[in-house]
């Protein structure tokens, strides 16, 4: 991997940082490809040239958020915030039914088994009776 490829990733995961989760995916199309035009354009390209031209990651990501609409932004969030509950209640229901599952297999099995009743007699009862 060039050291070209390895600018663009340090920049895109330094500016993935300060963005929310779901928005990381539009940030890096967009600035993946602006990123790799302008290392193609250049001959060797260090960080600060990058961050002259794009600014710091942390700016570009604020940046790139306030650009967005606000509409769409809350509801990708919003989204999110339902697949995480979904994802909770579905756990939790699987726990519980896990559990119950448990409890009754245990009450069915103590009520069917059978109890054996072992007694220890000491040396005096085999004494008497031989």
């Amino acid at each position: 991997m060039t050291s070209k490829h390895k600018l663009i990733r340090e920049y895109l995961k330094k500016a993935q940082k300060n963005c929310p989760r779901k928005l990381r995916k539009h940030l890096d199309n967009g600035l993946k490809y602006g990123l790799s035009e302008f290392c193609d354009s250049q001959g060797d390209v260090t960080m600060e040239e990058i961050e002259k031209k794009f600014g710091k990651p942390e700016q570009y990501a604020a940046e790139y958020l306030s650009l967005c609409d606000t509409e769409s932004i809350t509801k990708r969030l919003s989204h999110s915030r339902k697949m995480i509950l979904i994802l909770f209640l579905v756990v939790t229901f699987s726990i519980v039914t896990t559990m119950g599952v448990m409890i009754y297999i245990i009450k069915t099995n103590e009520n069917s088994h059978v109890t054996y009743i072992y007694e220890n007699y000491g040396e005096d009862y085999h004494e008497q009776n031989n």
